[in-house]
Formats: C-alpha cells, sequence, structure tokens
C-alpha cells in the first residue's frame, strides 16, 4: 500500500533552518563534507576503488584518484541538493530542473495508459522525482526502499511528497500496480529496483576483466485483469536537464557534472515503457 506517511507535511525545523541556508554556504559546506570523507573518514574507499578498477581497468593510478575524488565530490554536492530539496519554491525547482522531451509520456497517459519510468542511480534523483511531481500533470508513484533509521525515514519520505508524489515501498510495489488497474500515472524507478520478487534480479554485465552482476531493467508490467504479465512496450527515452547554483567565477553547472567524468552537458535520461 502507499505510505501513509506520504502526504504533504513540513519536515524538522532544524531540517528547514538547514535547508534556508544560501547557496554560497551550502556549496562551500559540501567541498568540506567530500574532503572529510576523502581524506579523513575514507568512506568506502575500498570497495570504491575496486569498482572503478573493474569498471576501468585502463586508467592510472592519478586518473583513477581523480575518479575517486569526483565521487566524493558528487556524492557531497548531491547531499547538500537534498536537504535543500525541503525549501525548494516551485519556480526555483523550474528554474533549475526541466523535462525535456515528455511528449510521448503525456500521450501515453492521455491514452488512459499508465507509464513506467527507469531512470539510472546517478545524480540527484531526488530533484528528478520532485520535477516529475510538479510538471507531468499526472498523478506520479515511486517505488522506494525504507530507510533503517526511524527520523531519516520520516524526513525523506517529507521531502519526496512535496509536490504530490505517492511513495511505495518496493516490495509491496507489484500489488499496488496492480491494484491501479489501467489508471492513467507515472510509475517511477530506478535501476536497483523492480515491481517484483525475482531470484533472477540479476544479470552479469560482460567487461572489466570479469563479470559484474548488475540488476535487470525490469521486463513485464502486470496486467490486471488475468494476473498475468504482459511484455512493456518502450515508447522512447525523455531527459532530465537540471542546474546547479554558480560558484564564484563560474557559470551554472551541469546536474552531473562532479559524477566522475560525466558529460556536464549531458541531461539525466529515463527509459519510458507503457
Amino acid at each position: 500500500m502507499v505510505d501513509p506517511r506520504t502526504s504533504a507535511q513540513r519536515s524538522a525545523w532544524w531540517v528547514r533552518l538547514l535547508a534556508a541556508l544560501p547557496w554560497w554556504v551550502m556549496n562551500p559546506l559540501a567541498d568540506a563534507i567530500a574532503w572529510l570523507s576523502w581524506r579523513v573518514v575514507r568512506v568506502e574507499q575500498r570497495p570504491l576503488r575496486e569498482n572503478l578498477t573493474a569498471s576501468f581497468p585502463t586508467l592510472t593510478e592519478a586518473q583513477l584518484q581523480q575518479r575517486m575524488r569526483d565521487f566524493y565530490r558528487g556524492f557531497a554536492q548531491v547531499l547538500v541538493e537534498v536537504v535543500r530539496s525541503v525549501s525548494l519554491t516551485p519556480g526555483e525547482l523550474r528554474r533549475r530542473v526541466v523535462l525535456e522531451g515528455f511528449e510521448p509520456v503525456r500521450a501515453a497517459l492521455a491514452s488512459g495508459s499508465p507509464v513506467l519510468l527507469v531512470a539510472a542511480h546517478q545524480c540527484n534523483w531526488e530533484w528528478m522525482l520532485l520535477a516529475l511531481s510538479l510538471e507531468l500533470g499526472y498523478p506520479v508513484e515511486a517505488a522506494y526502499k525504507p530507510l533503517v533509521d526511524g527520523w531519516a525515514q520520516r524526513e525523506m519520505l517529507k521531502a519526496r511528497s512535496r509536490f504530490g508524489a505517492r511513495l511505495v515501498p518496493a516490495q509491496e510495489l507489484l500489488p499496488h500496480i496492480l491494484r491501479g488497474g489501467r489508471t492513467p500515472r507515472a510509475i517511477a524507478m530506478v535501476a536497483d529496483q523492480e515491481p517484483r520478487t525475482s531470484e533472477r534480479r540479476h544479470r552479469l554485465l560482460h567487461g572489466g576483466g570479469g563479470n559484474h552482476p548488475r540488476h535487470q531493467i525490469p521486463g513485464v508490467f502486470p496486467r490486471p485483469a488475468a494476473h498475468q504479465p504482459r511484455p512493456l512496450q518502450r515508447v522512447g527515452d525523455t531527459a532530465v536537464r537540471a542546474r546547479r547554483e554558480a560558484r564564484a567565477g563560474g557559470a551554472d553547472r551541469a546536474l552531473c557534472a562532479a559524477g566522475g567524468g560525466a558529460d556536464p552537458g549531458r541531461p539525466h535520461r529515463l527509459a519510458v515503457v507503457a
């Protein structure tokens, strides 16, 4: 069932206080968090190095170190942007996040069909969900994995549902989809989620000197009438383009600019199926 706590609520006062900090404070704060994570706490450095080495075996040590630093910078920047989510106004969100190529999505919804949006789990997916909720014009239901910490769970649900998104625990997504039938709405998922429980939820990705498990993109959508899976029909690709606050002496940076070598001019893409 849809989590009843996803109705619009105000975040805790201290979260709103942090979110009210100006960007000229939040951006240096992100830099400080990244430096501490990289040099002091050394968060997850071993698995990060192993993953990068397996994925990019030709990197030199200097290039590997740069990718690792970029990872921490990107992670810290997204962290402060997630905090800022609780204070973003509709106007600021529209200025910073633009939905591109969503005509096939709206056409499918207008025809009376639900649509499944599948995105990569990278960059700032929190802002992407908020923009979808604000701009799509149809109900948005998003799968999420409940957090272990209670207060973090409550605050995250409040932030994600600010503009009307309904949050559904990932393990309950399939029965929720069945109950909704053919009601037009967008069901949003990221790459490490799927609308069913399966022992075959991974496939091997060959490359980088070995086989590496990765999640499969969901390949079926339930047919409520017969309770039989219906193959998904791919509608197309859409994109979400976002911009970050300008730093001193520079123009706005694209959302993925610090994402370990991501092309700053490339938008976050979504696969659209219906």
